[in-house]
């Protein structure tokens, strides 16, 4: 047998040789498209409410650090984002777009090491564990993402990558999101002795029996009169959420504020809704000159209240009750309030969107504001007004 015989005999054995990117990248490039595209909704969700709700004065959500100038921090998600995009769309950066986008995945991972060495040491190992949740839980998303622009320029992982999987993947790190701001707020906003209010308000929860307090609702209401002792003008201040029958009626819950340790004149009840928006402005206008209010609830919604009262009431501070009983359904409960808190993340974002109209669209809608029509008015009153003088002149 000759050796061209045996060449083609072994090219029939071997098959086809493979093409870089004609077949399918690997399942963990797919991973990593879609935590880079998650990560850059998260940036998105930042940045928008940096500029809806004027908030650039705080910490970025995922570098968790206020060193950095508040401009550099918007110019930071700002070139973030487009550069994790443009890495889930397609994979095989040029170096320059491959070093951007590194520098803006390594860069929050510094901070978050930073704010994992900064943990107290005095803390018990219950809230260190908290407090570690959201810097750990950010760091392994960043992980997820450097993989993948590390290795994206690879030939052998070129190719069509699973939609699903990275729509999967993209879902997964922005919902763990939350859920991880939900539990370090939680366990950081832990109500100790040295916390001090003139006005301290909790909001009521659903009864577990009608007709009795729930012991989810005794923990608030026992946490807020300890803080409203140590004051000695102090007032608590629990709102009646609504007419469900579920919700303890207002007697209940003053007896219960009296059996604290409570006056008469140091307790008040009134009717409220389910916006947590109006309880801040309830609380601000309620608060005297030179007073910081305190909201007093448990440590899963914490998070959301805390974002809220960024928001709309940056005087109100949010603690975290004492939890002296065992909450029934708890795992549900969180579920529940992780995806209210995505709601409010998202909030700004959709704003935003809905501002970014057409000129066309905007003027056909709203051709004049009140501002400008006030303007025109009073430059057509100064020019009618010497036309009359003179018009009425001998």
């Amino acid at each position: 047998m000759g050796s061209r015989q045996l060449g083609r005999l072994l090219a029939r054995t071997r098959g086809p040789v493979p093409v870089a990117g004609s077949g399918r990248a690997p399942g963990w490039m797919s991973i990593s498209r879609g935590a880079a595209a998650g990560v850059a909704l998260i940036c998105a969700m930042n940045l928008s409410e940096m500029l809806v709700f004027r908030t650039e004065t705080a910490a970025p959500w995922l570098t968790l650090s206020t060193l950095l100038p508040a401009d550099l921090n918007k110019g930071l998600l700002a070139l973030t984002i487009p550069a994790l995009l443009l890495f889930a769309v397609r994979p095989n950066l040029p170096s320059v777009l491959r070093l951007t986008c590194l520098v803006c995945i390594l860069l929050p991972a510094v901070f978050c090491v930073q704010s994992l060495l900064a943990l107290p040491a005095a803390a018990s190992d219950t809230v260190r564990f908290g407090l570690m949740a959201r810097p750990i839980g950010v760091l392994l998303m960043l992980a997820v993402v450097v993989i993948g622009v590390l290795l994206g320029g690879a030939p052998s992982v070129q190719g069509r990558s699973s939609w699903l999987a990275m729509l999967f993947a993209c879902l997964l790190t922005v919902v763990s999101f939350p859920l991880l701001m939900l539990h370090e707020a939680g366990f950081m906003a832990v109500a100790d002795d040295d916390v001090e209010a003139q006005l301290v308000l909790v909001p009521t929860t659903a009864d577990e029996q009608p007709g009795r307090l729930s012991e989810q609702l005794e923990d608030r209401i026992r946490t807020a009169a300890e803080i409203v002792l140590r004051s000695a003008d102090g007032r608590l201040l629990l709102l009646h959420t609504g007419a469900d029958p579920q919700i303890p009626s207002q007697e209940q819950l003053r007896q219960t504020a009296l059996d604290s340790g409570l006056s008469e004149q140091q307790v008040e009840v009134r009717n409220a809704g389910d916006d947590a928006v109006a309880w801040l402005q309830l609380a601000t206008a309620e608060s005297e000159s030179g007073t910081a209010p305190l909201f007093v609830t448990h440590w899963y919604e914490v998070a959301r209240l805390q974002r809220q009262a960024l928001r709309h009431a940056p005087a109100v501070q949010v603690r975290a009750a004492l939890q002296r009983h065992a909450i029934l359904g708890q795992n549900l409960l969180v579920l529940k309030e992780t995806q209210r808190l995505l709601q409010v993340l998202l909030d700004p974002l959709l704003k935003f969107a809905r501002t970014m109209r057409s000129p066309s669209e905007t003027e056909r809608r709203d051709p004049y504001s009140a501002m400008d029509t006030e303007t025109e008015t009073d430059d057509l009153s100064e020019l009618i007004e010497p036309i009359s003088e003179e018009s009425t002149a001998p």
